[in-house]
């Protein structure tokens, strides 16, 4: 049966990421070291990986190992303690030979004309998502994409015949983004209709600082308004608003408050909400450090990544959920993001034994507080 606990905010901001399919399936870990140390963080709200071509055989038929291996995740996270579990998928399947069979995160051209290979995507999209809630009734909440105003988890089609190709505009992306929430919304509730459609997290691309993040939200509300995305109202697109406020290491607490109660503002502005104690509600589904492999800036985070944690907590009541990013060290990520990527957990990699550093032992003391 879908999630209908009542779920306290305090509880709710026990949250982590970490990519379990990816850590059991292609790092070849077990996943009792994650279970251990989920329990041992007194982790309540958990944000899964669970991409489309994990549990697709393509975009309308479910793959049944892939998918029972999911159930007995979610099963797994249930008896951690774990009571809220947002979903998210950031691929998908597109009827073109150069992805046909398999899932990208390219795009065609927006195209709105019958029969466009566009609509043929957005089709596509949609049923998957239908296809997918139905097949894990008991998920009730469903972040639909990830990133999708940045370059790297939403490009043109044509990027996968030429690499030098160029990128889609910020505007066009957010124009796709728009159609893929609509379409991914009325998916999943023709499914399952008391299901919670989280916006894709939005990334700060350029820098928190920059306001990017401000005008892609800006652009969202623009094109509902406009009536040329399915429907005018916010409610037909996303229940529950979500970005990823990313920021330099030693960036002031209330430096980063003030971003995010800017990026508020603009839900404020187009009456998505009346006040910051008053509206849709924002989920944080990724939010960390990377130490760089640095023990002197892992200890000055113990404190000051934490510090942001309960500022939320005390003064952001428009937050109700921060996905801490992540459980675990990857030094597997080094190949394509480098240190900063390699760095960002709570726990050191498996190869040095999963040992907890500085701000992990903050969390820790921060997520058992009575």
């Amino acid at each position: 049966m879908p999630d209908m606990i009542k779920h306290n905010r305090n509880d709710l901001l026990r949250g982590m990421c970490e990519q379990i399919h990816d850590f059991n399936r292609q790092r070849k870990h077990g996943l009792d070291i994650v279970y251990k140390k989920l329990r041992e963080l007194n982790v309540y709200s958990f944000r899964a990986w669970m991409h489309h071509d994990y549990i697709l055989e393509d975009y309308k038929t479910i793959d049944r190992s892939g998918a029972d291996y999911f159930h007995n995740i979610y099963a797994s996270l249930h008896k951690c303690g774990i009571l809220h579990i947002t979903v998210m998928s950031h691929y998908w399947f597109l009827d073109d030979p150069a992805a046909r069979g398999k899932t990208c995160m390219a795009a065609p051209e927006r195209d709105m004309k019958k029969g466009s290979k566009y609509l043929k995507f957005l089709d596509m999209f949609e049923k998957s998502w239908e296809t997918i809630a139905l097949e894990f009734p008991y998920i009730k909440y469903w972040e639909i994409g990830n990133e999708l105003n940045h370059d790297t988890f939403l490009y043109p089609v044509k990027r996968l015949y030429d690499k030098k190709s160029a990128l889609f505009t910020h505007e066009e992306k957010i124009s796709i983004m728009t159609d893929m929430m609509f379409r991914a919304y009325r998916g999943i509730k023709s499914a399952i209709p008391c299901s919670v459609v989280v916006m894709p997290g939005l990334a700060p691309a350029m820098a928190l600082e920059t306001g990017y993040i401000n005008t892609s939200l800006e652009y969202i509300y623009k094109n509902i308004e406009s009536g040329e995305y399915g429907s005018k109202n916010p409610d037909d697109f996303f229940d529950i608003l979500c970005w990823h406020p990313y920021c330099p290491y030693n960036m002031p607490a209330q430096e980063w408050k003030k971003y995010n109660d800017d990026i508020y503002k603009t839900v404020i502005l187009h009456n998505d909400a009346r006040s910051f104690n008053e509206g849709k509600k924002v989920y944080l589904t990724e939010f960390g450090f990377s130490d760089f492999g640095n023990e002197d800036i892992d200890s000055y985070l113990a404190s000051a990544a934490i510090e942001k944690y309960r500022l939320v907590r005390s003064d952001m009541p428009y937050i109700d959920i921060i996905h801490a990013f992540r459980l675990f060290d990857d030094y597997a990520a080094y190949h394509w993001g480098g240190n900063n990527e390699k760095y960002f957990g709570f726990y050191r990699d498996v190869v040095q034994g999963c040992k907890i550093k500085e701000r992990g032992k903050a969390l820790l003391e921060y997520y058992n507080e009575k």
